[in-house]
């Protein structure tokens, strides 16, 4: 299962770095995360995704991949962010502070 998206974006998530750059056989791309899960679930694929802890769907079984590397995440904004764009990059930096100081169990 492939996303629609920009190449670094899809390199990433076809884990080309495991592969020397090589990305593996797509074998359908899904232009919606629901057109995507829906695909894996009638068996035309696979998919690696971040959003298990969202969704649920009988099934489909989402097994953790421990030995990926995370990845960067950014807000993109203008240069005069309205107040609700900017309170939101305010609170998501917080979070993001909060959870990376905080111990693991």
């Amino acid at each position: 299962m492939l996303p629609t998206g920009p190449r670094g974006l899809l390199d990433y998530w076809l884990r080309c770095d495991h592969r020397d750059g090589q990305p593996p056989p797509v074998v359908h791309e899904a232009a919606t995360f629901e057109a995507e899960l829906q695909a894996v679930a009638s068996g035309r694929g696979i998919s690696i995704t971040t959003a298990a802890r969202y969704y649920t769907r009988p099934g489909l079984a989402f097994p953790v991949i421990t030995d990926a590397p995370w990845c960067t995440v950014a807000i993109a904004q203008s240069p005069q962010p309205q107040p609700t764009a900017r309170h939101f990059a305010h609170l998501t930096q917080h979070i993001i502070s909060a959870t990376t100081a905080a111990p693991t169990d």
